[in-house]
């Protein structure tokens, strides 16, 4: 999460081709598509292409309203816009309710229930589910602060 910030932070900056993205963190392609799908998933970045045809990545109107706040807004902002999201929202709630992170296997069937785009694979749910441990990881450590 903390590089997905990280990332909203350069594109209020400036719109950015995918290869920027790529050279700016020395990702892999794979990587990017990760880092700017997230951004996309939770409405704080927009995908179009440039007059050349490259890919462009900019924030979205959600993402420059947000970007537009102060530190700690900024981080309840973000943490609104993951929570909009049944996985993550439930998530939460299981952790806090019980003092312990849900395992892998309970965020999977929460995943399972809650239509996610594009998974069929079970390894694709169990990667995602360390996705949501670590985006409720970083909620819990944002509230904290």
């Amino acid at each position: 999460m903390p590089r997905i910030v990280n990332l909203i932070e350069l594109l209020s900056e400036k719109p950015m081709t995918k290869q920027d993205i790529t050279l700016e963190y020395a990702f892999d392609e794979r990587q990017t598509n990760y880092y700017t799908d997230a951004g996309r998933y939770l409405g704080l970045i927009e995908k179009s292409h440039d007059e050349d045809g490259n890919i462009l990545f900019q924030l979205s109107t959600c993402g420059h309203r947000i970007m537009g706040l102060g530190y700690k807004e900024r981080q309840l902002a973000i943490i609104t816009q993951i929570l909009m999201h049944k996985v993550f929202s439930e998530t939460l709630k299981l952790h806090l309710q019980y003092g312990v992170m849900p395992d892998k296997q309970t965020i999977i069937q929460i995943m399972k229930r809650s239509d996610l785009y594009h998974v069929e694979a079970n390894s694709t749910y169990l990667r995602r589910s360390s996705t949501v441990i670590g985006w409720v990881n970083w909620i819990l450590g944002s509230i904290e602060e």
